[in-house]
C-alpha cells in the first residue's frame, strides 16, 4: 500500500511542479498593420500611416530582443481586400499583401522565418463590420450592413470565370446606392491592408525588481503605443489609422451623354466620356445634323467634333470640372438673310480649340443618371463660301475669318457605366 500513495504523491508533486512553471509564463500579442492603395501589392511606406507603423513595429521588436526574460515565440501575418472585386482578385490580392509585409519583415528585423506564419485571407467581412459600428458616417447604416453581412457567404458568377460574393452586389444595392458610396469614402480604403501579430512570452517567475540592486530600465511587453491584446489565442487584426480625411477610391466610368441644347435645334448628338484617371476624363461629343427649319432658306446643318480634356478636382471624377478641348465642324448655315454660309468647297471645316467649364451631378440613387451643364469658349479659323440664299444660289465670295466667343452650351442627360469594378 505505501508503494502506491508514494507513487501517487509523486505523480501529484510532478503535476503540481508543471502547473507552476505554466503560471511564470505570460502570453502577450501585439499588433500591426500595413494599408494600401486601390489594386496594390507593394508596400509604399509614404502611404497613409505605413512609415509610423513599420518604425513602431521595429522598435517593439527591438524591445523585446533586448529583454532577457521575453522572448519571441510566434508571428502570423493575414492579408486582406476590400469587396469590389471578384473573389479570385480578392483573393490574390490579400494573399500578394501578406507576402509583401513577410518578406518586409525579414528583410529589416532579425526573425527566424520558421515562426512567421499566414492567417485567413480575402476580404475582411469582419472588419467591415467593425469599422460601419465604430464610424459617426456610417452608424445610420450599422444595422443594414450587419444584417446583409449576415447571409451566407454565396458565389455568384461575375464574368470571365470570376465569381463574387452575393453581398456585395447586396450592399450595393442597399439604400439606393448611397451606402456603398459612403463605405467607399469611409470604410474600404482602411481594408486593403496586411496586418501581423507577434506573440511573446514572459517568463515572471523572478522579476528583476527583487534583486538588491536597482535594476536596469526592463523593457515592457506592449511597447508605447502598441495596442495589446491579451487572453485572445485569435488573430484579430486591427485597421491602420488612416485620416479621415482621406479622398474617396476612384472608379474608372464610362458614360454616354446627349445634349438637350443641340437637340432643342434639331441636332443629333451623341457624347462619349471615360475616366482615364483620378482628377481626368477625356469626351468626344460628336453632334451631326442634315435639316433645314421649315424652309430651304432657314438652315443648321453641320458635322462637328469637339474632343476635350477635362480635370476634376474631387477624386471621383464628379461635381466641378474644367477642360480644354480642340475642334473641327463642318457647316451649312443660312438664317433668312441675303447669304448662305458653307464650309469652303465641303472640304474646309472649322479648325480651332478652347476651354470649357462644367458642373455634373447625379439625380438618381444609384448614380448612374446624371445631369452636366457646361459651357465653353474658343477660337477657330474660319474659310467659308457665301452663297445667294435661295435654291441653287450662286456663289458671291469667298470668306477667311478668325471667330472667337461661345463654342460650346450644354446641358446634358448622361448614364454612367462602371467600366473596371477593379480590385480593391
Amino acid at each position: 500500500m505505501k508503494p502506491i500513495v508514494y507513487i501517487i504523491s509523486s505523480i501529484l508533486v510532478v503535476l503540481m511542479s508543471v502547473q507552476t512553471s505554466r503560471a511564470q509564463e505570460r502570453e502577450s500579442y501585439a499588433d500591426f498593420s500595413v494599408t494600401f492603395a486601390v489594386g496594390k501589392i507593394a508596400i509604399d511606406t509614404t502611404y497613409a500611416n505605413n512609415s509610423d507603423n513599420l518604425a513602431s513595429m521595429l522598435q517593439y521588436l527591438q524591445s523585446v530582443r533586448n529583454d532577457s526574460i521575453c522572448s519571441l515565440r510566434s508571428v502570423l501575418i493575414t492579408g486582406v481586400a476590400s469587396p469590389e472585386g471578384s473573389y479570385q482578385t480578392n483573393q490574390r490580392l490579400a494573399h500578394k499583401r501578406a507576402a509583401a509585409l513577410a518578406e518586409w519583415i525579414k528583410a529589416h528585423a532579425d526573425i527566424d522565418v520558421a515562426t512567421i506564419s499566414f492567417g485567413d485571407m480575402g476580404v475582411g467581412w469582419q472588419m467591415l463590420d467593425m469599422l460601419t459600428v465604430g464610424s459617426k458616417r456610417l452608424s445610420s447604416y450599422a444595422q443594414s450592413v450587419s444584417r446583409i453581412l449576415s447571409l451566407d457567404s454565396t458565389q455568384v458568377a461575375y464574368g470571365r470565370n470570376r465569381t463574387i460574393d452575393r453581398r456585395v452586389l447586396l450592399l450595393r444595392r442597399a439604400h439606393g446606392g448611397r451606402m456603398w458610396c459612403l463605405l467607399m469614402r469611409n470604410a474600404y480604403p482602411q481594408m486593403r491592408m496586411a496586418g501581423v501579430r507577434f506573440k511573446t512570452v514572459e517568463e515572471v517567475g523572478q522579476p528583476p525588481k527583487q534583486q538588491p540592486t536597482p535594476p536596469q530600465a526592463e523593457p515592457s511587453s506592449t511597447p508605447p503605443d502598441i495596442d495589446n491584446q491579451q487572453a485572445d489565442n485569435k488573430p484579430a487584426l486591427q485597421p491602420a489609422d488612416v485620416p479621415p480625411t482621406e479622398p474617396a477610391p476612384w472608379r474608372r466610368r464610362l458614360y454616354l451623354k446627349t445634349n438637350a441644347v443641340a437637340w432643342a435645334f434639331l441636332i443629333s448628338n451623341i457624347a462619349v466620356e471615360m475616366d482615364v484617371a483620378p482628377h481626368w476624363s477625356v469626351a468626344i461629343p460628336v453632334n451631326y445634323s442634315v435639316w433645314n427649319y421649315f424652309s430651304s432658306t432657314r438652315k443648321y446643318r453641320t458635322l462637328s467634333f469637339y474632343p476635350e480634356c477635362r480635370f476634376w478636382p474631387n477624386l471621383n471624377n464628379s461635381g466641378l470640372f474644367v477642360g480644354a478641348h480642340i475642334g473641327m465642324a463642318y457647316y451649312n448655315v443660312a438664317f433668312d438673310g441675303k447669304y448662305r454660309t458653307q464650309d469652303r468647297d465641303g472640304r474646309r471645316p472649322a479648325l480651332g480649340g478652347g476651354v470649357s467649364a462644367g458642373l455634373r451631378k447625379a439625380v438618381s440613387r444609384n448614380q448612374r443618371w446624371l445631369l452636366e451643364l457646361s459651357i465653353g469658349a474658343g477660337v477657330y479659323s474660319l474659310q467659308h463660301d457665301k452663297f445667294y440664299n435661295y435654291t441653287n444660289g450662286l456663289k458671291a465670295y469667298t470668306e477667311h475669318k478668325t471667330y472667337w466667343g461661345i463654342d460650346q452650351a450644354a446641358l446634358s442627360l448622361c448614364y454612367a457605366f462602371d467600366l473596371w469594378h477593379g480590385s480593391r
